[in-house]
């Protein structure tokens, strides 16, 4: 007896970070292909009709149309910057960003910090566009740790700073914008320029430690 028929098949075309519209959140995704094939004995041999393509999330597992990537949606979507580790990490990218470069070494250091801050994991393509984002909105950046920095403790504060300063100097010295950048974000924090040279000496190693800039 010979067993035929159709399956579907489902392949994984492509996967990265986007936000979630249900998790409110950034998070990782799978974008899926599915397709029917004709099989003969349970073993798919050649494709029948068209495919359709669609986005889970692999958090919560809900399935959405490949729009949801759209760039501009993703804008639309993604929630001001209303909490720490939002801004934590919009804070690493624009400091990244405001030199007009992000480089590898950058972008490595982003994702695995915010690992390490969030438990969330983020692909490269997305470091790059979202730096490339708040570079151009670096006043909304500080105006929110400005405006969250009353909710903050001291440790949560140098935290922040702390990880800046690593995305910073990721690079060996950093460029003078890159520094001004640090530098403003830490104010907005409430972070004195005083304590700021401390974090840096007690971060990294320097070897001008009273022209961190440089």
């Amino acid at each position: 007896m010979i067993i035929f028929g159709t399956r579907n098949v489902g392949s994984t075309v492509k996967t990265g970070t986007f936000f979630c519209p249900v998790c409110q959140q950034q998070t990782n995704y799978k974008q899926i292909t599915n397709r029917n094939f004709a099989h003969v004995f349970f073993i798919p041999l050649f494709p029948i009709g068209g495919s359709e393509e669609y986005v889970e999330c692999q958090r919560c597992g809900t399935p959405f149309g490949v729009e949801v990537l759209d760039q501009r949606a993703q804008e639309e979507q993604a929630p001001p910057l209303g909490d720490y580790n939002t801004l934590v990490l919009a804070s690493m990218e624009l400091v990244a960003a405001i030199d007009a470069s992000v480089s590898p070494r950058e972008v490595q250091t982003i994702a695995s910090l915010y690992k390490q801050v969030s438990g969330a994991e983020i692909d490269g393509d997305w470091v790059r566009r979202d730096s490339e984002w708040w570079r151009d909105r670096a006043d909304q950046v500080y105006a929110t740790a400005a405006r969250l920095a009353p909710g903050l403790d001291a440790e949560r504060k140098e935290n922040l700073v702390r990880v800046l300063i690593l995305v910073a100097f990721s690079d060996d010295q950093p460029q003078q914008v890159e520094y001004d950048c640090l530098t403003r974000i830490a104010q907005s924090l409430g972070v004195t320029q005083a304590r700021l040279k401390d974090l840096i000496r007690s971060t990294i190693i320097i070897s001008d430690p009273d022209n961190p800039g440089q």
